[in-house]
């Protein structure tokens, strides 16, 4: 059994090695997903718990990104994951991704060493949010 989390991958055998590089296409573009989602939600006046209800029953429903939309609007600034680390996951698989090209993995990427360079690096990783306009922090 495999399980891919915020803290890693787990299991047994060579396929549940604690491997970040694979858990950044599923977790990356969650993270930016919700946040970005969050922020729409806010410019065009989505009630949060509404975008939620919406994402549950959706088959483009990320779970993590349902937590952490939660935690924020509870005001939990916490670190589970914290940016930097989820930086360097993102580093990893892009570094190791040989012929491959991973674009959005790369957009990514951008994005958070521009958050880790601007002081943001000991923050949950739902700090992504930041820089999306104040319509992305909920007052």
């Amino acid at each position: 059994m495999i399980t891919i989390g915020l803290s890693g991958v787990s299991g047994t055998g060579p396929e549940g090695a604690a491997d970040p590089r694979p858990r950044v296409a599923v977790l990356g573009p969650g993270m930016m997903g919700g946040e970005e989602s969050l922020a729409l939600a806010d410019t065009i006046g989505v009630d949060h718990q509404a975008l939620r209800d919406a994402l549950k029953g959706s088959p483009v429903n990320a779970p993590v990104a349902l937590l952490k939309l939660a935690k924020i609007d509870t005001g939990d600034e916490s670190p589970d994951f914290s940016l930097r680390w989820a930086t360097k996951d993102v580093d990893l698989a892009l570094a190791e991704a040989w012929d491959q090209t991973l674009p959005v993995a790369a957009a990514i990427d951008h994005r958070w060493h521009a958050l880790v360079e601007a002081g943001l690096g000991q923050a949950d990783v739902s700090a992504v949010r930041q820089g999306l306009g104040e319509a992305a922090v909920k007052s």
